[in-house]
């Protein structure tokens, strides 16, 4: 299915479509207005000796460099009021050029080009028919111009909503994955003489790890730059989080309540990250071998617990803690990151799926 045809024109298309219709306003001008002799040698002749013509040129110059150069051609106008056609055609020329000054031009320029349109046209016909009608077409320019300010500056806050996202996923996918990379490979190397088979248990994990975090960052990078052809690989949630457990550099304790039940995309994607990101940092900070993950499904909403008994500590402000109280925070759902009494460390998310 094709775009509207509008949207299918290129600004070359609409420049133009404006020097068309600046041509036919010079004929219309030269030939009907003026001489009213029809198109021939003589009545070129006769045009050419006309003192008018030479504001008619520079009238229809505007109208074809309006969109390109539209306060140049708005102080064409005004030069070429000293040679003023009929009322009709200066309602025309006036209307075409200020539309466009008022929709992309600032406010200040834009009211400085009515003013002089204003003052000119009441100036050269002393009647206010044609001044109002010039400055409704330019209120309606104004009001054009400030809504696809509006809608533009929309896009950029989704463009940079977006990548903010973006960096929050690459986060959570580099360092959860360094991580578990880190210690694995510390790992091999304790066992290496000793063990040979768990260590290469280790070097298999840390090449599986390696292998996924690639495909991830590809998937990403690949939105980011925005590319015409989107990766097709699924983003992970809960129902991949076997896969998550397995290459952890600790034992986790899984339990699940509730009934588990497919999540909406972008619940399931946080989800899956805040549990990432908790098991990266038992990893880091924990000093310990296990920890516990309880996850339970609600009516309409999911919350995962991830408590550990290793180091406890403050809560940290970096971008991980961060980033899991930003994604709960997305869906309406409350986010919790703190040490625990007797010792140890607990994460609590709840997201809702209605939010």
């Amino acid at each position: 299915m094709h775009p509207p045809l509008l949207r299918r024109l290129r600004p070359g298309h609409w420049v133009a479509g404006d020097c068309v219709v600046a041509a036919g306003y010079g004929l219309i001008a030269l030939f009907g207005a003026y001489s009213g002799l029809r198109l021939s040698p003589a009545g070129l002749l006769a045009v050419l000796a006309e003192p008018s013509w030479a504001g008619v040129v520079l009238t229809s110059l505007a109208i074809a460099l309006r969109r390109r150069y539209p306060v140049p051609a708005a102080a064409a106008l005004v030069i070429a009021a000293a040679m003023p056609p009929p009322v009709w055609l200066s309602l025309f020329s006036w209307s075409y050029v200020l539309y466009t000054v008022a929709t992309t031009c600032r406010l200040p320029i834009a009211l400085a080009a009515l003013s002089a349109a204003l003052t000119t046209m009441v100036l050269s016909y002393g009647e206010m028919s044609a001044p109002l009608a010039v400055a409704i077409v330019w209120t309606v320019g104004y009001a054009v111009g400030r809504h696809r300010a509006h809608e533009s500056r929309a896009r950029q806050a989704e463009v940079v909503e977006e990548r903010l996202r973006i960096a929050r996923e690459l986060h959570d996918v580099v360092a959860h994955s360094i991580s578990v990379i880190t210690v694995q490979a510390g790992y091999g190397t304790l066992v290496l003489d000793d063990q040979p088979e768990k260590a290469r248990e280790a070097l298999a994990a840390i090449e599986v790890t390696g292998r996924e975090t690639l495909t991830e960052m590809r998937r990403l990078l690949g939105v980011l730059r925005g590319g015409d052809r989107p990766s097709l690989t699924p983003a992970p949630g809960l129902a991949v989080l076997d896969r998550l457990l397995e290459q952890a550099a600790v034992e986790v304790e899984l339990s699940v309540s509730g009934t588990p039940r497919p999540l909406a995309p972008g619940v399931d994607l946080a989800a899956y990250r805040i549990v990432q990101e908790a098991l990266t940092n038992v990893v880091k900070h924990a000093g310990t071998s296990t920890c516990r993950l309880r996850i339970h499904y609600g009516d309409d909403d999911v919350s995962v617990e991830i408590t550990d008994h290793g180091r406890a500590g403050p809560a940290g402000t970096g971008h991980g803690i961060t980033g899991m109280r930003e994604r709960a925070g997305l869906y309406g759902g409350e986010f919790s990151a703190k040490p625990l009494p007797e010792g140890g460390f607990r994460v609590t998310a709840r997201l809702v799926e209605s939010a």
